[in-house]
């Protein structure tokens, strides 16, 4: 509230200090960084674009480089996570916005820039005030900032208005000025842009062509009706009341002569563009609006009254067009090309989004991306995206990473073998075979970019469903089993190990034979319990084999299980130590997902569409003893609450499954 004082006292007294105002950039950038929502800016920065614009241009104009970088850095925010060109259209329409009717900004008592009051009225319109403005304003679309799309209707819509200048009845000369520079800056920056959308440009200069044609052939009628007299001309004479008002003076003809001369070279200049440049896909309806703008074309060439150089480039578009029509015909998938071109543009704009140092920039190109996956367009890139995202990990802001499993999932449910058979490459990490941390040299991820991609993948095995099954299932089934058990740093002679598995394997040898070999590395890769690792990774990788379990057990197959069931066991036995409290949750977790896998649901099962699966039971039923046995301790012995909660409830689930296996007449197979 502006206490009652005088003029001279309120100009002399700033509204907002330099300190305030600054204070509110910063508390607008912490929030747009803290809370990188694609949508946050356009709710913060929508209420205050006008006032944040006349902010930038004013400390540009003071030559205030610090004041000027974070306003600027505000505004090309907001623009980019835009999903339209109205924020391009409000700050066009107000270009010359230099403060409200009592405020304005001036420079501050400490260098900065504050808000005063507003002494007189805003400022006469500058040439090159304005000029500078809309360097200002076409510098906010490049550097990627604006997509195709949004240019090319912004572009339109200014376009439509200056054309429509004439019949307007409130025509702002200030606006119309700005316009015409903006229009001619952006023809001439932005041509190719402009000829990937042809089909809105050629109508409208469609339109433009046939109102000069018009206007010319009204040109004709006053010497016609005088060049042929009769008694009906001269009735009009005679008759005519009242009498004709006066033409307008030399200055006015002169003015609006320049003006449709200005309006037919802007669109002769646009269609020369969409004629000339290489880049331009034109579809058939394309094809035949072009073929009738030749009569109009044609008939500016002819008439007197076209101005020589409207005449020149007429003719320059013509001959253009003559060897236009001789080139072969589009073919039937011009549709199909003009898509395929967007969603191409869409994706190379999100790629380059997600290396923009602005998390909310970043968060809108994974939003875009997203929905490129989601529509399976064949312009993605599997191989190169996948590896964009996974370099994305590395973002420690949550909002991005939480966006970056939803590209993943999103793209595992299009590629399901592709993606998931990389991700475990990658999640997986090592170099047990010399490798050097990857592939061609590529760098290791940290442990945290790992468990990161973990809970991608985790993500991805819980939406695959009934698709994890075959060599996908294989791929993580054994990439997980491999981790936990970590055979891939270890590796062992089995001689030792394995005639100790042989004497305690029951059934016949020959049909296990190849089950028993793969058991037997896993004991016999099995390190020591002095060696020091991080168990974050193993923990992990147990919950992803859990979770793969729980999601489709058949699709995993019995030997896979088995193997987990062996490795949960093993940890439960061998890892005792305080430290490994979090790889035992795991495994007793992983065990009770086992158990739960032998129930699932289905059509031709028992009770309400549930199924009993037998692949799963025949792992179990030989264990349950040995199950008992382990978990039963740990329920008792265990030092972390957490494994034996866990415990107790693996045991309740035990004696639930026994209890049906019981119950369907199978209690000698426990015997």
């Amino acid at each position: 509230m502006i206490e009652d004082d005088t003029a001279e006292d309120l100009g002399a007294k700033p509204l907002i200090p330099e300190v305030d105002l600054s204070n509110a950039l910063r508390h607008l950038e912490i929030l747009l960084s803290s809370q990188p929502s694609p949508t946050l800016p356009q709710r913060l920065i929508a209420p205050i674009l006008l006032p944040l614009w006349a902010l930038t241009n004013f400390a540009k104009s003071t030559r205030r480089s610090t004041w000027y970088e974070r306003t600027l850095l505000l505004l090309k925010t907001y623009i980019k996570t835009s999903p339209d060109e109205s924020v391009l259209q409000k700050i066009q329409g107000q270009i010359l916005y230099s403060g409200g009717e009592t405020w304005e900004f001036g420079p501050g008592s400490e260098g900065g820039i504050e808000i005063r009051s507003r002494i007189g009225g805003a400022a006469g319109f500058d040439v090159g005030e304005t000029e500078a403005r809309v360097q200002e304003f076409l510098g906010l679309l490049e550097d990627g900032g604006v997509s195709g799309a949004v240019l090319n209707d912004f572009f339109l819509g200014i376009l439509r208005t200056w054309l429509g200048r004439r019949n307007s009845e409130t025509e702002d000369p200030v606006k119309m000025f700005t316009a015409l520079k903006i229009l001619q800056e952006v023809l001439g920056r932005h041509e190719e842009t402009l000829a990937k959308n042809p089909t809105q440009i050629l109508q409208i200069v469609k339109g433009v062509l046939g109102e000069h044609v018009e206007y010319q052939e009204s040109l004709k009628i006053p010497s016609e009706d005088i060049s042929t007299p009769s008694l009906g001309g001269l009735g009009k004479i005679v008759s005519n009341s009242p009498s004709p008002a006066p033409k307008a003076d030399g200055a006015d003809e002169l003015d609006e002569e320049d003006g449709r001369t200005q309006t037919l070279t802007m669109a002769l200049s646009l269609l020369s563009v969409i004629i000339s440049n290489p880049t331009t896909k034109l579809t058939p309806s394309d094809e035949r609006l072009i073929q009738t703008l030749q009569p109009a074309l044609t008939h500016i060439t002819t008439s007197k009254f076209t101005n020589p150089d409207i005449k020149t480039l007429t003719l320059n578009i013509t001959s253009l067009l003559t060897l236009h029509s001789s080139a072969p015909p589009p073919s039937s998938s011009s549709s199909t090309a003009t898509l395929l071109t967007r969603q191409r543009e869409t994706y190379t704009l999100a790629l380059s989004y997600l290396q923009d140092p602005l998390i909310p920039v970043r968060a809108h190109g994974l939003h875009l991306l997203r929905e490129l996956i989601l529509s399976s367009s064949p312009v993605i890139n599997i191989q190169s995206t996948l590896a964009q995202l996974i370099n994305q990990l590395k973002d420690d802001d949550s909002f991005v990473y939480l966006n970056i499993v939803k590209c993943l999932s999103a793209l595992t449910e299009r590629h399901s073998g592709t993606v998931t058979r990389m991700l475990v490459e990658a999640y997986l990490d090592d170099d047990d075979n010399g490798k050097g941390g990857g592939e061609g040299g590529k760098e290791k991820l940290s442990l945290d970019e790992r468990l990161r991609l973990g809970e991608a993948l985790l993500a991805t095995v819980q939406r695959l469903g009934g698709a994890l099954a075959g060599e996908t299932a294989r791929i993580v089934g054994e990439g997980m089993i491999a981790l936990v058990s970590r055979r891939r740093t270890r590796r062992q002679r089995p001689s030792d190990s394995s005639e100790e598995w042989d004497t305690n394997t029951q059934g016949d040898e020959e049909e296990d034979e190849a089950l028993t070999s793969h058991a037997t590395q896993i004991l016999t890769s099995w390190p020591s319990t002095n060696e020091t690792e991080d168990q974050r990774m193993r923990t992990s990788g147990l919950s992803i084999l859990g979770a793969a379990i729980e999601t489709n057990p058949t699709g995993l197959g019995q030997r896979i299980i088995s193997d987990a069931l062996d490795v949960c066991m093993s940890i439960l036995t061998l890892e005792t130590a305080v430290g490994a409290a979090i790889l035992r949750r795991a495994a007793v977790v992983c065990v009770c997902g086992i158990l739960k896998a032998l129930v699932g649901l289905g059509g031709d099962g028992d009770g309400d569409g549930e199924v009993w699966r037998e692949g799963v039971w025949e792992v179990v039923k030989g264990r349950i003893v040995e199950i008992r046995r382990v978990v039963g301790y740990l329920l008792v012995t265990d030092g972390d609450g957490l494994v034996r909660e866990q415990a107790r409830v693996v045991i309740e689930n035990l004696d639930a499954v026994v209890g049906v296996w019981v119950g369907r007449g199978g209690a000698s197979a426990l015997t």
